[in-house]
């Protein structure tokens, strides 16, 4: 849902994305998990996403087995410790301008940044010993579904009553240990020259659990 919203609110960078998926994929069939490597940017677009708005942004609570020290402060055995995933990630001296969303900070001249904190391994998951294990899952259907969605489908604005687009304002489920968002008006619809149900023959007679 975050990535739908951005989608919606920076359609220049969704067009960007398109333009990638569309020269690597082509129009014949839906994207892979293959094709990663050959869309640096969409990939440097689910880092954004996943930076921009982390999906747990306090983690998870782990627990002190013993007595120890960071950076002055004595932390106890047993102590409850919550690892502040959304300030690692807006971090203005990582990440400038961290409430802008910008996929460039992670990409250069078509290359992905190696010197740049990434979210997909650090922050966005826990730590250590606790880190999610469906991790690579995760991101494996995450960019499955973004890929999929850019290859088919274009994500703009609903109109009002007077035909202008609505300017929609990202809301976030705020007491809750997930930052979900909260539900917003836009239209998804089949990009020109697309057969959708073509290509999504062989998942229209699935069967849904």
């Amino acid at each position: 849902m975050t990535f739908i919203l951005t989608m919606l609110k920076y359609p220049e960078v969704q067009h960007k994305a398109q333009r990638e998926v569309d020269s690597v994929v082509g129009f014949e069939r839906l994207p892979d998990y293959s094709d990663r490597e050959n869309l640096p940017y969409l990939t440097a677009v689910l880092k954004e996403v996943i930076r921009w708005n982390p999906i747990s942004p306090m983690g998870v609570p782990h627990l002190t087995n013993r007595d120890d020290v960071y950076e002055g402060y004595h932390i106890p055995k047993e102590a409850i410790v919550m690892a502040n995933a959304y300030a690692i990630l807006q971090d203005e001296e990582r990440f400038p301008n961290p409430k802008d969303f910008n996929p460039d900070r992670f990409i250069e001249k078509g290359v992905l940044r190696n010197d740049v904190l990434d979210p997909f391994v650090v922050a966005s998951f826990g730590f250590g010993r606790r880190v999610c294990p469906g991790s690579h899952i995760g991101l494996s259907v995450l960019y499955l579904a973004a890929a999929s969605l850019l290859s088919v489908f274009d994500i703009s604005p609903t109109l009002d009553h007077d035909g202008k687009p609505i300017d929609v304002e990202p809301k976030f489920a705020a007491a809750s240990s997930v930052s979900g968002v909260l539900p917003f008006p836009c239209n998804i619809t089949p990009r020109q020259g697309r057969n959708v149900e073509s290509l999504l023959q062989e998942h229209l007679d699935t069967e849904m659990l």
